[in-house]
């Protein structure tokens, strides 16, 4: 029989909040990184300017990792086994290092943009890029609005 703090809890229709169980996995880990984190910042004698400096995030940030108060990021915590070789993390019987965290893959560049002169554009055009209508038509006259689309 199911444990009733496993069951997820609804509020406000459709917001489902987590079962309090997984609530407090997610607190044994932070407190695993905090004290992780803590040990290895006291053994290499960094200030905590120091500290943050090297995992890339604010004084404020690495205070509430240390004191259990958020979930570092993936990247973070890669950072931190990367600064500081030989920090491990354990969790329910799994040990976490630096090659367990990837590295985010670089977005790829963009294509540039192509600047054609107005007439250059005008002479690329297709009837894919050309939408015309009627806007108003009155009985001597008739106004059509032509939109042109440059980019596909």
């Amino acid at each position: 029989m199911s444990n009733l703090l496993d069951k997820p809890i609804y509020c406000n229709k459709n917001r489902r909040i987590s079962p309090i169980s997984k609530m407090g996995r997610d607190q044994d880990f932070r407190d695993e990184v905090a004290r992780r984190l803590g040990d290895a910042i006291k053994t290499r004698r960094l200030s905590k300017k120091a500290a943050s400096q090297a995992l890339e995030v604010s004084r404020q940030i690495l205070d509430l990792y240390l004191k259990a108060k958020v979930t570092p990021r993936p990247e973070v915590l890669r950072r931190a086994c990367k600064a500081w070789p030989g920090l491990e993390f354990r969790f329910r019987d799994h040990v976490f290092s630096v090659t367990h965290f990837q590295e985010k893959a670089a977005k790829p560049e963009p294509a540039p943009a192509k600047q054609l002169s107005l007439f250059d554009a005008l002479n690329a055009l297709d009837k894919n890029n050309l939408k015309v209508s009627i806007a108003k038509q009155e009985p001597k006259s008739l106004e059509l609005s032509v939109r042109i689309e440059f980019a596909g």
